[in-house]
């Protein structure tokens, strides 16, 4: 798998997503193909992308007591992701639906679970100390509850030197808590390394900016501005 370099944390969400294709079924009472069943989650992803890669990474996030979650958790050990992930009894594990009629792009519908139980204990201080590197996803943003403590991991973070990345969530994110405050949020992060879509990008330009970079380089050291298939900015 390569040399291992330093340590970097995601924070963010585990999902189980699940896709069907013509989700109106056959008509028969049989289940719509081809279905999948796989890991997900941006945080998770990222993380074992990351390990994949070669890097160390760890992840801090949320699951439920149930079989999903523990699915979830397995899965990114044996990816050999260094894990500070809380279990939720209270709570379902994040589940996130893609269904589409073929050659139609997927439509998401999720049910965020104990992805908004983000608590920061002592696994989680522990290897946010360890951190090099700390990305975040926004969607941890998404619950009120958890703002205040997404705040204090990255105060954490900086505490022991990591630099610190942000990748900015989609429009509806944004909605959900409020421009306004989706604003203050991004700026009270102070990222170094900033990513986002032209979507994203456009909720956050102001008057003088020429352009959605601009307003991303306007918030962070280094911005990315990811454009699929045409690359990234």
């Amino acid at each position: 798998m390569g040399t291992l370099v330093a340590m970097i944390v995601c924070l963010g969400d585990l999902f189980v997503d699940i896709f069907l294709r013509d989700p109106a079924g056959q008509g028969d009472g049989t289940l719509p193909r081809p279905l999948a069943v796989l890991p997900g989650g941006a945080a998770a992803n990222a993380a074992s992308w990351l390990r994949h890669s070669g890097a160390a990474s760890g992840l801090i996030g949320a699951v439920g007591g149930d079989a999903a979650g523990s699915m979830l958790l397995a899965d990114l050990r044996a990816r050999g992701v260094s894990c500070a992930v809380g279990r939720r009894l209270a709570a379902p594990t994040g589940l996130c639906l893609y269904t589409g009629a073929v050659h139609e792009s997927f439509r998401a519908v999720a049910e965020r679970g104990a992805n908004d139980c983000l608590e920061l204990g002592g696994r989680q201080r522990a290897l946010l100390t360890s951190a090099s590197w700390l990305h975040l996803t926004a969607y941890a943003f998404f619950a009120p509850a958890a703002r205040r403590r997404v705040l204090d991991a990255v105060g954490l973070a900086r505490q022991a030197g990591a630099t610190v990345s942000l990748d900015l969530g989609a429009a509806h994110l944004a909605r959900h808590v409020g421009l306004p405050e989706y604003r203050r949020l991004i700026s009270a992060v102070q990222a170094e390394v900033l990513f986002a879509n032209e979507d994203e990008a456009r909720l956050l330009m102001r008057e003088q900016d020429a352009d959605p970079l601009a307003a991303l380089t306007a918030l962070a050291e280094t911005a990315v501005l990811k454009r699929g298939a045409a690359g990234c900015l």
